[in-house]
């Protein structure tokens, strides 16, 4: 996976925290890992 996506991702899992600040953390470390 090249740079952009991984920019592009973390910036959805920072946004989707910040709306859902409640999320499991599983859920977050789980996106991660299928990375």
């Amino acid at each position: 996976m090249n740079i952009a996506e991984y920019v592009i991702l973390k910036i959805i899992l920072i946004e989707f925290a910040r709306i859902k600040p409640t999320a499991p953390a599983d859920l977050i470390s789980r996106i991660f890992r299928m990375t």
